[in-house]
């Protein structure tokens, strides 16, 4: 498809004009058809199916955007279900520039990096079973306890003392026995050891090699936060040191960031925290004041330019997850004439097809 067509596509979408509408269009699949040519005939389709075409050559256009850094949100138990290549991939190739998420998927990524426990287990189980084997159950994804029990034993006894011990010989991360450190910060110095010593290739190891900042608006809400109390009440309290997570520097990390970027995307999975710690900061920037200390042009002000959401939440409840992106105009959030599709369907069979289509577009 040209990139002619992809407009006249999305034109009809976004269209009053009900005088010669296009058919709906019926694909058939074939050997040779790409994961490309399937998406792209997809577009012709209904549902949801249309949705994720239209959601793929949003995002297509604002990877081709260079003026447009694009910030991925990610919630949810997409690691364990086992996105955590596919996403690091995605940075590797320049889809994603930034990424805020929650604090578990980072545990998960971690863990994974550190011992690779995720097994293919099933839903349909006695958990009381599962209790008495050790095994921790995330729906049809089991892992044992013994191997989150070494990813803890080593946060907590190694890595969080090194860690202090080195941010204590840096001034400004040193108030006396207090050590602080943002979340953007402390996944880059995580992300560096798995990178250095372990050569792995997930979204911690990949966003240190490729500069892309992970920001975490729930850190403590994780394995990392806890394993941090114990590091800081057994190990590091001996030492007298006290690690301490700041998360009031850390947005103020994902302001100066969103500030700097001439055009916005951003691409949505799941929704929760960090969904809307993206969003709230688009809307801050033009509505909170910040305005007055960024020298911020007329359309940096108008919001994310392209947006898209995958989800499985509905907008009927009131919650943020299933929020529409049309709702977020009414908030400067996203821009009045923004690109934007939400597709609901399971993240862990649209992101891929999605990702694809882009990298096999470029």
């Amino acid at each position: 498809m040209t990139e002619k067509e992809e407009g006249d596509r999305e034109e009809v979408e976004d269209s009053n004009n009900f005088n010669d509408l296009p058919p709906i269009e019926e694909p058939v699949p074939g050997k040779d058809m790409t994961v490309k040519q399937l998406v792209e005939s997809m577009g012709g389709m209904a549902f949801n199916a249309r949705k994720l075409a239209r959601a793929a050559r949003i995002w297509l256009r604002a990877v081709k955007d260079e003026d447009t850094r694009i910030y991925f949100t990610f919630a949810g138990a997409m690691v364990p279900a086992g996105l955590r290549r596919i996403v690091s991939n995605a940075m590797e190739k320049g889809l994603i520039h930034a990424i805020a998420t929650t604090g578990s998927n980072m545990s998960h990524d971690g863990l994974q990096a550190y011992n690779r426990p995720h097994k293919r287990g099933f839903e349909d189980v006695d958990d009381s079973v599962l209790r008495a084997e050790n095994l921790l159950r995330v729906y049809d994804v089991f892992i044992p306890r013994e191997k989150w029990d070494e990813y803890d034993y080593w946060l907590e006894e190694q890595f969080y003392p090194d860690l202090a011990t080195r941010l204590s010989k840096k001034e400004e991360n040193n108030l006396g026995k207090v050590v602080t450190i943002t979340p953007k910060e402390f996944f880059h110095e995580l992300g560096k050891w798995f990178a250095e010593e372990r050569n792995d290739d997930g979204i911690l190891a990949t966003a240190y090699r490729e500069n892309v900042p992970i920001f975490c608006p729930a850190f403590t809400d994780c394995t990392y936060g806890v394993t941090l109390e114990v590091s800081n009440r057994l190990h590091l309290s001996k030492m007298g040191y006290s690690l301490r997570i700041d998360q009031t520097r850390g947005y103020s990390q994902l302001v100066d960031d969103m500030a700097a970027a001439k055009k916005r995307a951003v691409v949505v999975i799941g929704g929760g925290t960090p969904k809307n710690y993206v969003f709230q900061t688009s809307e801050a920037l033009s509505e909170r004041g910040l305005v007055d200390v960024f020298p911020l042009t007329d359309e940096q002000l108008e919001g994310f330019h392209y947006a898209i959401q995958i989800s499985t939440d509905m907008p009927q409840w009131g919650g943020l997850s299933g929020a529409t992106l049309k709702e977020a105009i009414s908030w400067k959030k996203v821009d009045v004439d923004a690109r934007r599709c939400v597709v609901y369907c399971d993240a862990t069979i649209a992101l891929p097809l999605v990702i694809q289509y882009v990298l096999d577009s470029l």
